[in-house]
Order: C-alpha cells, then structure tokens, then sequence
C-alpha cells in the first residue's frame, strides 16, 4: 500500500504577506484558476490566460519564506477568487499547510481551507518554454514613469507599435480617428545592443496590446523588455530572489476598423 504524502508545511516572512497578496491579485486579472506547483526548491505557478494571449511564470525560491517544508513535488489548483478573499483575513505572517486535496491558510487566530479543484487544468497549464526570435531588449530609467507612459497611450488607443530607431525606443499610438495619434520615447537607462545574437542595434517593430500590458505592470518591479519583428514581449519583474516573467503575444491581424501610426501620418501629410 503506498504511503500517503507528508504535508507541506510553508510559513510566510511577516511583512511578505502583502506581495504574496498583490502577485495572486494580479493573476486575477487574468485567469479564474492557478495551479501553484510546491517543489522541493520552492514555488512555481504558470497561468496562461483562455484566449492563449498572455502566459506568466513566477518563481519563488524556498529561501523567500520564512521556512519551508516540502521533500515531495505537489500541485494545487486554487480558484483565485475564493484564494483572494481569505487572504484577506492575514494581515501578518500565517503558515500553509498543503496536502493533496487543500491548502490550509492559518495563524494564531484564523484557520481557512482552500480546496483543490478537480479537473484537467493543470495538464492544460504545463506550457512548454516560450522561445522566441527577440532582437532587443530595453531597461528604463523610472518604472513609475514607463508605467505613466503605458497609461497616457492607452488614452488614446489600444494597440501600441513598439519601434526601435538605433538606441532608441519609440512607442506610437493610432486612436479612434485618423486624426489622433501620439508617440512616446521612455527615458532608457540601460539598452542592449544586441541579443540572441542579433547585429548591433538591428531594428525591431511589433504591436501589443496596451491594457494587457499594464496590467502585468501591477506585478512591479519591472527589470526589462525584449521583443523582435513580431514576435511576443518578453516583461521581466524582479522582487527580491523571486522572478516573474509576462510574456504578450503579438497583434499581428489587424481589425477592419483599425489603421497603424504611420497611416494617420501620411494621411495627415496628404491632407
């Protein structure tokens, strides 16, 4: 008769708690379900969102807790929704105890249990590794003011092309109108020249969704951008030793009432 697993036993570092609150807020954004996988070198959760646009990896090491217990890979589907609402109740450090039915939040004072979801969802999660054909990559110089800069965009359309002229990067916007546009240069302070070995400052240009960006920008901590011709963004945030990667698809297809940046210049330039 096999032996039935030990429990997980992770305790929460007391002033911790409120990131660990914001990364599973966050995920709400997108998903209504996360597998969180407890390994014995810590905790890893990948979500992609139901129309396959946006896939979040995030990787918290053991040493990020205040202790942690877990000999045995363990995985628990927790509807984000009812995860959220208890971790209302811990304003300080609690413990998880984790089996393979429940995970059970719990201080001095509280004792709530989040249970697994049955179902196939996890398989649906195990996404392999995104590779993809980035040529550039970009650091700014104020989180804060990249994340002002997504906003004032948004203001005005939806879908922003992402261009790089030499050193620079060049976001532009189309509104609602052949006579609205807008572009920004962020302040970069870090740019690499080259990567995956790519020829030095090649150019790139993609179009990404504005709303989907800023709201992976609520994880916090942006570290960098990389992107090519097309091809996914690539946003990494950084919290400490733990790692969260944001990867967008592309919008390549184009609605039928919808013009890029460039046409609403020429057309002013007719005009």
């Amino acid at each position: 008769m096999k032996d039935k697993p030990k429990d997980k036993v992770v305790k929460i570092k007391e002033g911790w708690n409120s990131d660990l609150k914001k990364i599973f807020r966050t995920l709400a954004v997108f998903s209504t379900r996360v597998p969180i996988v407890f390994k014995p070198k810590g905790v890893e959760i990948r979500v992609m969102t139901l129309s396959g646009t946006t896939f979040i990896k995030i990787e918290i090491p053991k040493k990020q807790f205040e202790s942690y217990e877990c000999k045995e890979e363990m995985t628990i589907v927790a509807d984000l929704e009812k995860l959220n609402d208890r971790l209302k109740a811990f304003s300080y450090d609690f413990v998880m105890d984790i089996n393979e039915n429940t995970i059970t939040l719990k201080n001095e004072r509280y004792n709530f249990v989040v249970c697994n979801l049955e179902g196939d969802y996890y398989k649906s999660a195990e996404y392999p590794e995104i590779t993809t054909e980035l040529k550039r990559e970009f650091k700014f110089t104020s989180e804060a003011d990249f994340k002002k800069d997504l906003m004032n965009l948004n203001r005005v359309g939806e879908t922003a092309e992402f261009n790089t002229q030499e050193a620079e990067l060049v976001i532009q916007v189309a509104g609602g109108s052949k006579t609205e546009y807008a572009e920004i240069k962020p302040k970069i302070t870090d740019n690499k020249e080259t990567i995956n070995g790519h020829k030095k400052f090649e150019n790139a240009h993609s179009r990404y969704d504005l709303e989907i960006m800023r709201n992976l920008m609520k994880f916090g901590g942006l570290n960098s951008i990389k992107f090519g011709d097309n091809s996914p963004c690539v946003m990494n945030f950084d919290s400490g030793s733990m790692k969260i990667e944001g990867i967008l698809a592309p919008r390549i297809e184009m609605e039928d009432n919808e013009w890029t940046y460039q046409d609403t210049i020429e057309e002013e330039m007719e005009a």
